[in-house]
């Protein structure tokens, strides 16, 4: 629409020029005429602006009575040219004028406010975000609503409104916490993307209607067909279906938790199986923790426009520890009879946690003391890990995956490797009641030329295994003797398919606690930062985990 003064600066100039034509003196008065009767119910502003317009009528009759007097020809062109101009815009000024005055009865009508149509550019956005909107004296000074704006994509899957929050974990690391209302739309996901290996919790809804069938996008049926029917995905993508928990409840919907993992230098390829699938069309947000979702970020906007709703890792590893215990009654575990071969898993009642010790071994190794939901601190860690671990062993062994280090190491025998308190003492050092078969120095006997020819790859891995769990049980075992406390709950993807580790950590900790401190399992190691994050994502926990939480 062309602005209003602008149509009145047109009319004005079509007007005037008129009046200067001898030809078109009739025209010119009737035009004038039906000028002056639209003014008369115009709003003042549009008054002032005609009237202020005598000036330029003036000056543009002037000219043109100069120019008459050069050529008669040419202002008999011009003067027709500008009368047709005039009685166009003069027309079509009317309609928009009489346009505008229904639309600012309508809106009076209704309540809103309104602003002069002459009120522009930084005026009229002042007023606009300065004005409030009274409806019959109702609750005055409700601000104005902005107008809404298009419908995006992401409105048009209703993606929630996300909040953020800053808080402060342990006193020391700010945490940015998100929270989301309103719906959130298929399919729900969590991610933990750690430094070797990546966690995907999937949660499928089982409690769909007939009507939710029929109106269900094809691209997400497909999706949950896809994550449900299949056991591996492309090479490396892998699905616990041992782990999967039936009959859980999140958000009002009943349904599944599937757990699928892949290696966390295949993300590309991950990504690039989400585009083709057609998630990138479903989801627009995904909830996530880890040292990745701050790497990845970028890749997730670019390849399937993604968005990372980032979550603090310590908080989500808790938060999902304590949901998947209330779901899972056999969660929890131990070891009886570490140090022998036939060893038995034993459950252990966990329904009252607090306070116990929480080792979350991966790449590294963070140890929390947690008393509470939400009143946990981070009292030691080690970089000496899983990823030590795998590392070393590729390195040593010439093996390429966490898997094959496992085998490798449970068939090898670390004391060809490691000196012994017998190699150094002749047996067992009485004074201060250690055996001789205990380690004295991890790869002590590498230093030997014949020691070193004679060792395989399997006594190495076995040797390193060894090193780094001697070390986080050594550590465990000191901060909970430094807390007074009982419990030792140790998580996290280096003990899964692991129970050659679990085992030398239990036999570890009963040892030298002379056995009053016990090491804990639980079934899901590893996958519980992913829970954590998909529960968070619709602030779900205080509602699920029930008496743990108070």
């Amino acid at each position: 629409m062309v602005p209003t003064e602008q149509n009145g600066t047109t009319e004005n100039a079509g007007g005037s020029s008129s009046s200067s034509s001898n030809s078109g003196s009739s025209s010119s008065t009737s035009k004038k005429s039906n000028s002056k009767g639209s003014n008369k119910n115009s709003s003042p502003k549009l008054r002032v602006k005609t009237r202020g317009s005598g000036t330029k009528r003036h000056s543009t009759r002037s000219s043109l009575q100069h120019r008459s007097s050069t050529g008669a020809s040419s202002v008999g062109s011009i003067s027709s040219l500008l009368s047709s101009l005039s009685s166009s815009v003069s027309s079509s000024g009317g309609h928009r004028h009489r346009r505008r005055q229904r639309r600012r009865k309508q809106r009076k009508e209704s309540g809103a406010v309104v602003i002069p149509a002459s009120v522009t550019g930084r005026r009229r956005a002042a007023a606009a975000g300065g004005a409030t909107a009274t409806l019959l004296s109702d609750k005055p000074n409700i601000p104005l609503s902005p107008p809404p704006s298009p419908k995006s994509r992401v409105d048009s899957w209703n993606i929630p409104t996300e909040a953020t929050t800053t808080t402060t974990v342990d006193g020391v690391q700010p945490a940015t916490i998100h929270s989301f209302d309103g719906p959130v739309s298929m399919p729900w996901f969590g991610m933990d993307i750690g430094g070797t290996l990546t966690k995907l919790v999937y949660f499928e809804p089982k409690d769909i209607t007939p009507g939710e069938l029929d109106q269900e996008a094809t691209i997400l049926r497909n999706i949950r067909r896809y994550l449900t029917k299949n056991s591996a995905y492309g090479r490396t993508g892998h699905r616990d279906i041992h782990l999967q928990m039936d009959d859980v409840v999140i958000r009002g919907r009943r349904g599944s938790l599937h757990f699928i993992r892949f290696p966390t230098s295949e993300m590309l390829s991950f990504l690039l199986l989400a585009k083709s699938k057609g998630m990138a069309k479903l989801v627009t947000t995904v909830c996530a923790t880890g040292g990745g979702a701050f790497k990845f970020e970028e890749d997730f906007r670019r390849l399937v426009n993604m968005k990372l709703a980032k979550f603090d890792e310590l908080d989500a590893l808790i938060k999902g520890i304590l949901f998947t215990e209330t779901h899972n009654k056999c969660e929890c575990y131990y070891w009886e009879n570490a140090n022998e071969i036939s060893s038995t898993k034993k459950k252990f009642d966990f329904s009252q946690p607090y306070p116990f010790i929480l080792v979350n071994v991966g790449s590294g190794v963070s140890v929390l003391a947690v008393r509470g939901p939400d009143n946990y601190k981070r009292i030691s860690g080690t970089s000496l890990g899983g990823g030590t671990f795998l590392g070393l062993c590729c390195l040593l062994t010439g093996c390429d995956t966490f898997e094959e280090a496992i085998q490798l190491a449970t068939k090898g025998d670390h004391k060809k490797v490691d000196k012994l308190v017998k190699d150094i003492y002749g047996g067992d050092y009485e004074r201060f009641g250690l055996p001789g078969d205990l380690v004295a120095s991890s790869f002590g006997q590498m230093h030997l030329q014949e020691r070193r020819s004679s060792v395989s790859k399997e006594d190495l891995a076995h040797a390193i295994l060894v090193t780094i769990t001697n070390n986080i049980g050594s550590i465990a075992r000191m901060c909970a003797s430094n807390e007074k406390i009982e419990k030792v709950v140790f998580v996290g993807n280096f003990l899964r398919v692991n129970p050659i580790s679990m085992k030398l950590l239990a036999y570890a900790m009963d040892y030298w606690s002379k056995g009053t401190l016990k090491a804990l399992f639980l079934e899901h190691e590893g996958y519980f930062g992913a829970v954590g994050c998909l529960l968070q994502f619709n602030g779900e926990l205080h509602a699920q985990t029930g008496d743990l939480l108070t």
